[in-house]
């Protein structure tokens, strides 16, 4: 049974004392001979032992709350040898998580001093808190001293943005974060948000407290002083009548005109916010890792790695705010981009303070932790991510539903050569939960969503595969990695194998039928080319399209061997899946994001199409087609799609997939590689392809490059999870 409060309770707790009291409650219940040794003279190197009446004592205990806890077992241990020789077992008690990292203490103990050493840890508390009365009366009152105090004020941690800054906005943005916990994707988005506006609004409130109906509503208005009055006065007066039924989370005193939280669902809310606690602090950690080899004031100062750490979390929750604002604006401006994702220190505040470095490093420690987050961090940025989305929306309109109705429930989607190589790439990934693009297809294509590839697109991935197998063959090759090579390199396979890899994708006789086979097979992507289409189109399209991605390809080529055909090809290829889809779309009144036919796409170039058609074409131009991977894994989180999911496959979404700090893989890696792959040659195809891969993630500081493009982003994404 899970414990968060607890859970809580322990990583916080600094008290010796309180801790020695707490854990004397736990071990009395098993070691009824418990002995407590502590006093102000001293304790022989044991906190507590087991009485017994034929000989000394063999059993010592040693409580402690240092993280450093290895140091601690050995001074326990040494001490142990000299005062009391006859102890046989040892039994550490702490508040850390220690597990089977404590294996090879435990051999220390028994070869060098004969004890047996047993680690009773956070997790052997958390397992035994609801075994007997006296043991959850001492979980209780340790969570009463340590975590209901740091709850009370939980909501004013959130501090993104001048208009979150009052405290109902911050209550309200708290408690639709803690609804996104448990997410029932049938329920109505309006209904679920003002559920969770109104226990914003009760919160504190007793059944001696009791708030009324107007001053509920009046609570609630202030969050949402945009809204219509009677609108949102008959949306409170219903959710306040879902909410009171048998059982519900809130109670109504009929008799003195009021209401409040019940007992159950405050408990319900403490353990709920504590969970979210702990994912915050799970943030902070990640946070603090970015900071290591930075500069020694931040790895040897821990109050001061802290509150930098609280600034760029700030920071952070300033980036989800924009993204979620963004988001509600590509919903209901017809004007308004679902494509554009800006640089992350684009999205960074003028003020950083105290940050201590350049606005590039901090964008380099934040796109660390988006894309490398452990996943309680992850869960806790998407949470927090829809809620401001959540709010942002009910600031606008109350019906949220409706608004986000606007959004296409089903449709077509055409990946771009750029979107389907990440998925190639991630196969090298061993752990299936851990390929971040392959999900967000997966949960399109549960969704009810069409994905389709054209012929062009088709030709690109050849024609890089193509690259990639002359790169594998070359002893000389300038510059960067082929991405899809670079990828099979970083994760430690063998180099000289590349060829039997790529015969499973592709064959040397119809290698644009076998992959358009494979990536049917792999990911539900079907081959559906788009010529026609873009042949009917207007001969002013045709050419506005056409302008854009020529200028585009000749700046990104103007160095390159190319032959002036295959540029024409590339350019073609782009021309045919804009102007193919623009096309589709013909007759349809749609704006924003109603449109059912779309192109995935993480080519920059694609994000200038809008506001390049309406300087070509006049502001009757065509919407863009273009849809980000971002918005595209928002929309299956908040959107009428996410009916068609299991809680299950939301869960695997990734809320970011754009910011990311980029870098090139010099082809020197491939010769570090097969170095590495000789030291180590002594070891298994597993075991050797894991020390390879780590590393040399672990040297790729080396080779980072400032300059970056987005299919690089995507890459470093890849290159995290292969570390891992």
């Amino acid at each position: 049974m899970t414990n968060p409060r607890l859970e809580l309770a322990l990583e916080r707790l600094n008290d010796w004392k309180y801790f020695e009291d707490f854990a004397s409650k736990f071990l009395v219940e098993d070691f009824p001979a418990l002995r407590t040794m502590a006093s102000p003279s001293g304790d022989g190197g044991r906190d507590a032992e087991l009485f017994s009446n034929d000989s000394l004592p063999a059993v010592a205990f040693q409580y402690s709350l240092r993280k450093d806890w290895k140091p601690k077992i050995q001074e326990t241990l040494s001490r142990l040898n000299q005062t009391r020789p006859s102890t046989r077992r040892i039994i550490y008690v702490t508040n850390q998580v220690i597990g089977a990292k404590s294996d090879d203490m435990k051999e220390i103990a028994w070869e060098s001093y004969d004890i047996r050493l047993d680690i009773f840890d956070r997790n052997w508390f958390l397992e035994r808190s609801h075994t007997t009365d006296q043991r959850k009366k001492a979980c209780q009152d340790l969570c009463t001293f340590v975590v209901d105090p740091l709850l009370e004020n939980r909501h004013s941690q959130f501090s993104a943005g001048n208009q979150l800054m009052q405290d109902e906005s911050r209550q309200a943005l708290l408690h639709l974060a803690l609804d996104r916990r448990d997410t029932d994707n049938q329920r109505s988005l309006t209904k679920s948000c003002f559920d969770s506006l109104i226990l914003a609004a009760l919160d504190g409130s007793t059944s001696e407290n009791l708030l009324t109906l107007a001053e509920i509503q009046e609570t609630v208005r202030s969050i949402l002083p945009n809204a219509h009055p009677e609108q949102l006065n008959q949306l409170v007066v219903s959710a306040l009548v879902r909410s009171t039924r048998k059982s519900g989370p809130v109670k109504e005193n009929k008799k003195l005109g009021g209401f409040h939280i019940s007992f159950t669902e405050t408990e319900r809310l403490r353990d709920e916010q504590a969970s979210q606690q702990l994912d915050e602090d799970a943030l902070l950690a990640d946070i603090r890792a970015t900071f290591y080899g930075i500069d020694d004031r931040l790895d040897n100062d821990e109050v001061a790695s802290h509150e930098v750490a609280l600034r760029v979390r700030e920071i952070l929750e300033g980036v989800l705010l924009q993204q979620g604002e963004s988001f509600v604006a590509a919903i209901n401006s017809p004007s308004s981009d679902s494509s554009v994702v800006n640089d992350l220190e684009e999205l960074l505040p003028d003020d950083i303070s105290p940050w201590p470095f350049s606005p590039g490093r901090l964008a380099t420690c934040i796109s660390d932790v988006l894309f490398g987050p452990s996943d309680r961090a992850m869960q806790y940025l998407k949470r927090l991510l829809d809620a401001y989305t959540l709010l942002a929306f009910l600031k606008q309109t109350p019906d949220v539903q409706k608004t986000l109705s606007k959004a296409f429930g089903d449709g077509e989607i055409w990946l771009d050569t750029s979107a389907v190589l990440p998925l190639i790439a991630e196969t090298f990934i061993e752990v299936p939960s851990d390929r971040r693009f392959t999900s967000l297809i997966a949960a399109t294509t549960a969704a009810g969503l069409k994905l389709f590839i054209t012929d062009g697109a088709l030709e690109e991935i050849d024609a890089h595969l193509n690259m990639c197998l002359s790169c594998s063959h070359s002893n000389n090759w300038q510059g960067r990695l082929p991405f899809v090579y670079a990828a099979y390199v970083l994760s430690g396979q063998r180099t000289e194998a590349f060829d039997n890899w790529l015969l499973e994708i592709r064959g040397a006789s119809r290698p644009k039928e076998d992959i358009a086979e494979y990536i049917q097979e792999e990911f539900g992507i079907t081959h559906h080319p788009l010529l026609v289409e873009s042949d009917e189109a207007s001969i002013e399209l045709r050419a506005a399209v056409y302008e854009l991605w020529a200028t585009a390809n000749e700046k990104r080529r103007s160095d390159s061997q190319m032959d002036p055909s295959s540029k024409e090809r590339l350019i073609r290829n782009d021309v045919e899946s804009t102007v193919g889809i623009i096309q589709l779309r013909r007759g349809v009144s749609e704006s924003g994001l109603g449109y059912r036919q779309w192109w995935l796409t993480l080519d920059r170039t694609a994000q200038k199409l809008s506001h390049h058609l309406k300087e070509f074409l006049g502001p009757e131009a065509p919407a863009s087609p273009v849809l980000s991977p971002d918005f595209l894994s928002h929309l299956l989180r908040i959107g009428p799609l996410r009916r068609n999911l299991v809680s299950s496959e939301v869960n695997t979404l990734p809320a970011f997939t754009e910011l990311s700090k980029l870098r090139n893989v010099p082809p020197a890696l491939v010769t570090l590689a097969e170095e590495l792959r000789e030291s180590f040659g002594n070891l298994s195809e597993r075991r050797l392809r894991r020390e390879v891969r780590d590393t040399l993630d672990s040297l790729r500081s080396k080779w980072e490059d400032p300059k970056s493009d987005l299919l690089g982003s995507i890459r470093d994404e890849i290159e995290a999870k292969l570390k891992n």
